[in-house]
């Protein structure tokens, strides 16, 4: 089998996909999780994104992927690729397809729009509720209610758009599938935008209009493998966020046909007990200290409602306190 370097937050989900189409997955990650372990060499790296360099530099010489958050570090991602041949898209296609500006103009030539976006040093902005994001923000993290007078460095300010946010995977120019997602999901102990899982959505009206953007951003950015696009659908339209360009956390329902997926965050310190059932993924190694508000684990269903009484459940078996 061909070895694959697998690098970012957490690796499980790319490294099983790496499996299936041939290859045996290394994966350097922040969690190193027991079901990760299991199925790929690991090392855990606990100095977020510097020391991934460093520890790709120990790992011999391979192909290499990236994983959510490191498409907002260009210069990693080329540094890593000095020793490792990537597979996917390099430093110079992320700080185009990442910055905001540009993407609001491909998804104008592709039919669409972006909600009305700024740059973070603006002071005067027009009514309605609007966000400040962090240009090194993933998952959710690094959003939030944008304050007149709060310190706007490095972000940028879009528009609110109240709508049911979406995913759409793609590979290459060709869509995977479309989702919803669960964000800030309360029950889930999400908090904020915090990304907490996906729903799948393969009657999804839109297809059409998210075929035509992959075509657009594909073929402008040059996109290879992987890759997602996050929008708001508002109506009968689709309002374009951002382009994440790897592997994203939606694909693993289209490759393996699962309905639904979703991340428990920890409420409470936890200290993991451990847990059974095939439903479960990204499993914490027994007895690890889980922080209030940090991921817990990643588990399965068939829809929301089933979600929602197995995040009961694991309340329950953590011991969360009401």
């Amino acid at each position: 089998m061909t070895p694959l370097l697998i690098v970012g937050g957490s690796g499980r989900a790319a490294a099983a996909s790496a499996i299936r189409r041939g290859y045996e997955p290394w994966v350097i990650d922040l969690f190193a999780d027991t079901d990760t372990q299991a199925m790929a060499t690991t090392i855990r790296c606990e100095n977020y994104p510097d020391g991934f360099v460093a520890l790709a530099n120990q790992v011999p010489p391979m192909e290499w992927m990236y994983t959510g958050g490191l498409e907002n570090y260009p210069d990693i991602v080329d540094a890593i690729s000095e020793r490792h041949r990537l597979i996917g898209n390099g430093g110079q296609v992320l700080n185009q397809v990442r910055h905001p500006w540009s993407v609001a103009t491909m998804a104008t030539i592709a039919g669409c729009r972006m909600p009305d976006t700024l740059h973070g040093a603006v002071t005067i902005l027009a009514p309605g509720r609007w966000l400040c994001k962090s240009f090194h923000g993933a998952g959710g993290i690094g959003v939030r209610e944008f304050e007149p007078g709060v310190d706007t460095a490095d972000t940028y300010v879009q528009q609110f758009v109240n709508g049911t946010p979406l995913s759409a995977a793609f590979e290459g120019g060709r869509l995977i599938g479309i989702s919803e997602q669960l964000c800030g999901t309360t029950w889930l102990h999400a908090t904020g935008f915090q990304y907490a899982g996906n729903l799948r959505r393969d009657d999804a009206p839109h297809r059409s209009t998210f075929q035509r953007l992959g075509d657009v951003f594909s073929r402008w950015y040059q996109l290879v493998g992987p890759w997602g696009i996050d929008a708001i659908e508002e109506g009968d339209s689709i309002l374009v966020l951002e382009v994440n360009p790897r592997y994203t956390a939606s694909m693993e329902l289209f490759e393996n046909g699962l309905p639904a997926k979703a991340i428990y965050y920890a409420p409470q310190q936890i200290t993991f007990p451990g847990v059974e059932g095939d439903r479960f993924a990204d499993i914490p190694n027994l007895g690890t200290v889980i922080e209030a508000g940090q991921p817990v684990l990643t588990f399965f269903g068939d829809d929301l409602l089933q979600l929602n009484a197995v995040a009961r459940e694991l309340d329950h078996h953590f011991g969360v306190t009401p």
